[in-house]
């Protein structure tokens, strides 16, 4: 429990209220961590990216646990992370395993295997998983956060 109230104290204190939060924050938001996420894999041998996916659950399961621990309905967990959810958590995923995928090329070359795709190859696709598939439904789920996640969650107040 300590540690479940030391994370979302760090998390539900941000500065920004929700009421001052908009699309381009939350846009801003994912696209910095999906890239992140992404960029992690240039780091050869580490498989970074997994630790984004594994970051993302312990913050979904701390939250549930606050929720639960303050007697709060799960009705009003699943309203706050749903609709947007939907769109972001596929994108954090694809981006996590576009980053793994490129950790595993830059690997490879570290090894000095040279049966794959030149990395300039690796790079352009990376650059398509991120530019043609993770940022549209970004911006669907940073449209979502904003204007539909708070009226969901409204009727659950």
């Amino acid at each position: 429990p300590e540690v479940r109230d030391a994370l979302l104290e760090q998390v539900l204190l941000q500065p920004k209220s929700m009421a001052a939060y908009s699309a381009a924050d939350a846009l801003n938001a994912a696209l910095t961590s999906c890239g992140m996420s992404i960029l992690c894999g240039a780091v050869p041998f580490a498989c970074l990216p997994a630790l984004s996916l594994g970051s993302n659950a312990l913050l979904l399961g701390a939250m549930a646990a606050w929720y639960l621990a303050h007697g709060r309905s799960m009705a009003l967990y699943l309203a706050a992370i749903l609709p947007h959810g939907i769109f972001l958590l596929p994108a954090i995923v694809l981006c996590c395993a576009a980053g793994m995928y490129l950790c595993g090329e830059i690997t490879r070359r570290c090894r000095r295997d040279k049966s794959g795709p030149p990395l300039l190859q690796t790079a352009s696709q990376m650059a398509n998983v991120y530019l043609l598939l993770a940022f549209p439904v970004l911006c669907a789920a940073a449209l979502m956060e904003v204007y539909v996640t708070p009226r969901l969650m409204s009727l659950f107040l």
